[in-house]
């Protein structure tokens, strides 16, 4: 991959679709192809209550180990209603409960993560804080689709959200793995996608 900047765009945010976000929202807004999925060890970070993405793969006949993780699976409510699903999302026979800053996996467990609307939006606001923590789960060739890339408090007035911005695509810069941003999928937004080289 070779390196490009975007530019920063006004930000606007999407609600999620009753039922969750599908595969082939997942597909437009991450940039990728649900065949280049097959065989890989998938994580879906931040997953919506109803891991909808993990079953819309399972539905088209795509064979990835999916696991969905989610905060909200520490909820009874939420964990119920994924009973009855065969699902990459049961891990042990539980729903993954857990934060991107301690992902509770060994390191060089998937080929692939996914982050749709989930750390850049709900995380801490530093991605020095949580990035690594996922880089270490990821196995070297692997890739991060993160969009968007940018979220900023509402509060940031368009220079503090210009700067807020350049300064996380100079930390995903001195990482030193091959990155792109891309636009599209998610109006005025880019996106991250980011292959660990090491």
């Amino acid at each position: 991959m070779n390196t490009q900047e975007v530019g920063f765009k006004p930000h606007t945010i999407q609600k999620s679709p009753k039922g969750g976000r599908g595969l082939t929202y997942y597909e437009d807004v991450l940039h990728f192809r649900r065949q280049e999925l097959e065989g890989e060890s998938v994580l879906d970070l931040g997953a919506s209550q109803s891991a909808r993405f993990s079953r819309d793969l399972e539905a088209v006949g795509v064979r990835a180990k999916v696991v969905s993780l989610s905060p909200d699976y520490i909820f009874k409510q939420h964990r119920q209603m994924l009973k009855g699903h065969k699902l990459g999302a049961v891990q042990h026979g539980r729903p993954v409960a857990a934060t991107a800053d301690q992902l509770p996996f060994a390191s060089d467990s998937f080929d692939r993560v996914l982050a749709l609307f989930s750390v850049s939006v709900h995380a801490r606001n530093d991605y020095a804080y949580w990035l690594p923590e996922i880089l270490r789960t990821m196995r070297v060739g692997g890739n991060l689709h993160l969009g968007p890339f940018f979220l900023p408090p509402t509060h940031m007035n368009l220079e503090e959200e210009h700067r807020a911005c350049a300064v996380r695509q100079e930390y995903i810069h001195q990482l030193g793995h091959s990155y792109r941003y891309e636009k599209g999928g998610i109006p005025h937004h880019q996106m991250l996608i980011l292959r660990k080289d090491r």
